[in-house]
């Protein structure tokens, strides 16, 4: 079920929203969110809720063993951790390859099928999380009730953010969802309309512009660029669209979800832009797989880069252009690595220098995107010939398509991000340490919502305009990995 579907806003979630008020037992809300996130689940299919009974029940199981044995039973523990991470990666990797053969080698697909099962790839790091926590004693007692909640929680559910155990289980033994209000429920769909018009009047309509380039056999070198550039526009707002939509839906519930986008194109750098880019995934991968790497395995810091943003690139996908993508990303994040190292560090880089380095990144980012875009490898050198080899094809780009990359840079690069504009009410958390977040997340900016008549008629206008064009939404990039 799409958040941007009439069956979500007109039916789902205002039903869920009026049971969960007139309920007032924490537990029954807790059981009325379970088991409607089920049916929301199994609305794409019934088999694919059956994979997720069949992963909640395995890591369950692997949980509460762990969290019982004794630290001193150190080869049981590590058996029980390595057969639960197997057979979760196991299913992630089976899934993966069968829909690499369903769709006959292609990496990145705008067709609206989904080949695995939905959020499969969400659902399994947030379970191999689980189950870490369990070994390591982060996570000392498996509450099952709790456990379910976590897992199958619908705002977060298909495109994350990857959200931890321990903090839900904490924000739910705090009474969390007995403690609810009508402030709750109206700054939620404020940050959910946010969201909302951000995937269906932007990042929805730079799709047919796009599209129109790369399925065109032969396109000016002028069109190209406007695609690849467009192209990023449109992942960047469709995807941190979702992740507004999931935190305010999350907050109507008076649940805390982790920040997932902090102004990614305003980074400096490549390790800048993990920084700010679909942010839990890269917590996720530092702290499982590059750390481990480097503390437990003794491998080189270079080495265990290049091997976590290779997985980086097969979380994605087993498509050859999904590898290559991540052998760039490591590529790329060495070459920033030692060039800090040699260069040194810029104490008070100028205006100017920053601009520049912005810009910079965000080239790199989008010519590096061309290889995440293309499903084929052979279309790739196709391309590459049609941004670098001129050709001054009449363009089939119109009026309205320059309108629409004009105003989602507009957006982009000088509004406000969502958790400033909301700073005043803004409660998701942030997974980096504190040493590692960028400033500014959740201050006060030019911009701010409140509770007023102006706010009240920009957001009418925002769900009228929103409700006119929700027809024509098509499904979130993400939803396909």
């Amino acid at each position: 079920m799409n958040f941007t579907s009439w069956e979500f806003i007109g039916l789902f979630l205002p039903c869920i929203v009026v049971l969960f008020y007139l309920l007032k037992s924490q537990t029954h809300r807790q059981y009325l969110l379970i088991v409607s996130s089920l049916v929301f689940y199994a609305y794409s299919g019934f088999e694919n809720c059956l994979v997720l009974v069949f992963s909640i029940i395995a890591n369950l199981l692997a949980g509460s063993i762990l969290s019982q044995l004794d630290t001193s039973k150190k080869q049981p523990r590590l058996a029980v951790l390595w057969i639960s991470i197997a057979i979760n990666i196991a299913c992630l990797l089976g899934f993966k390859w069968i829909a690499l053969i369903d769709g006959n080698g292609a990496g990145f697909r705008i067709e609206d099928d989904i080949l695995i099962p939905l959020a499969l790839s969400f659902i399994t790091f947030q379970q191999i999380g689980f189950v870490y926590g369990c070994y390591t004693k982060q996570i000392k007692q498996v509450n099952k009730l709790n456990y379910l909640f976590f897992i199958a929680f619908f705002p977060q559910l298909v495109m994350g953010p990857i959200v931890r155990y321990q903090d839900i289980n904490r924000q739910l033994d705090s009474g969390r969802l007995g403690n609810v209000s009508w402030d709750n429920i109206s700054i939620g769909v404020s940050i959910f309309v946010f969201g909302l018009a951000k995937k269906v009047l932007l990042a929805d309509r730079l799709y047919s512009p796009i599209e129109q380039v790369f399925s065109t056999a032969e396109v000016s070198t002028f069109d190209m660029w406007f695609a690849i550039f467009a192209f990023q526009l449109q992942l960047f707002l469709d995807f941190s669209a979702y992740a507004d939509m999931a935190i305010g839906l999350a907050k109507i519930f008076n649940i805390d979800l982790p920040l997932n986008f902090d102004r990614p194109f305003k980074a400096r750098d490549r390790f800048d832009l993990w920084r700010r880019w679909h942010i839990s995934f890269a917590i996720f991968m530092r702290t499982h797989v590059f750390v481990p790497l480097v503390r437990k395995a003794r491998i080189k810091a270079e080495i265990a880069l290049v091997i976590t943003a290779l997985l980086s690139g097969l979380w994605h996908g087993l498509g050859i252009t999904f590898v290559i993508w991540g052998g760039i990303q490591a590529l790329i994040m060495l070459l920033t690595h030692y060039h800090k190292k040699w260069s040194g560090p810029s104490l008070s880089p100028s205006k100017l220098k920053i601009v520049g380095a912005i810009a910079l990144t965000f080239l790199v980012n989008s010519l590096i995107g061309i290889v995440f875009r293309t499903p084929e490898l052979e279309g790739l050198g196709t391309v590459y010939e049609s941004l670098f080899v001129w050709n001054d094809t009449h363009t089939i780009l119109t009026s309205r398509a320059w309108a629409l990359f004009l105003l989602a840079a507009f957006v982009i690069w000088l509004l406000p991000d969502t958790h400033q504009i909301f700073y005043k009410y803004w409660t998701a958390t942030d997974l980096r340490p504190l040493n590692n977040r960028p400033p500014g997340v959740a201050k006060k900016s030019w911009i701010s919502f409140d509770s007023s008549i102006p706010w009240a008629l920009v957001f009418s206008l925002l769900v009228l305009a929103c409700v006119m064009s929700i027809d024509n939404s098509g499904r979130f990039i993400y939803v396909q990995f």
